[in-house]
């Protein structure tokens, strides 16, 4: 008798009060009867519930970052014209001037900036073919042109690089592309054979600092 009105008080929880099992005493027919429909509830409750915690779960995204890095060293580029000309005023003798200075480029990153020297290895200019004269490279004088600067007069250009003489210095980077530079010359010219005489300058950038 007890274990009927437990499961009868199961049974009304699930479905509210009922007349059925207020009015009369349930049969075992009607006991299993309500007993299966409740469990039947019970299942599709739970059933239910499932389903709804997966139509409400949220999308998430999943995010992450890098870096990216790049290592820039040190540089520093010079670009000079292959060759130039002096031209002279006298037949045999005299000065010889370039028609216009002698224009070149440096870049550089580095933020202490730079210098620039100037040197002959060779120490004479010489002539061709079987010509035996030759022009002291220290007849050959150097000049940096620097715009809004009172420029000194030309000074001889040095043979080794040893006594490589310093045309140009600058405490900072370059400018972006380049830092456009000029050098003017002017050659004492003895009384040599009729010829082109020609030497190597030696144009060398540093970065300055550590």
């Amino acid at each position: 008798m007890n274990l009927l009105m437990k499961e009868a008080t199961m049974t009304m929880e699930m479905f509210g009060t009922s007349p059925a099992v207020l009015d009369s005493t349930p049969t075992p027919r009607k006991h299993h009867g309500r007993r299966a429909l409740t469990l039947g509830v019970a299942a599709s409750a739970a059933i239910a519930l499932f389903i709804g915690g997966v139509g409400a779960t949220a999308s998430a995204d999943s995010t992450g970052s890098s870096n990216a890095i790049v290592t820039v060293a040190s540089e520093i580029t010079l670009v000079t014209p292959l060759s130039f000309t002096l031209a002279g005023t006298g037949v045999l003798s005299g000065s010889h001037a370039l028609a216009t200075p002698v224009g070149f480029a440096v870049t550089t990153n580095n933020p202490t900036g730079y210098k620039v020297t100037v040197h002959s290895t060779p120490t004479v200019m010489a002539g061709t073919g079987l010509n035996t004269d030759t022009i002291p490279v220290a007849n050959l004088g150097v000049k940096p042109i620097l715009l809004g600067t009172a420029n000194a007069g030309f000074t001889s250009v040095p043979t080794g690089v040893a006594t490589a003489l310093t045309v140009f210095t600058k405490g900072t980077e370059s400018s972006d592309p380049s830092d456009t530079l000029a050098i003017d010359y002017s050659l004492l010219v003895p009384v040599v054979h009729p010829d082109t005489y020609t030497v190597a300058l030696d144009y060398v950038a540093t970065t300055l600092g550590g």
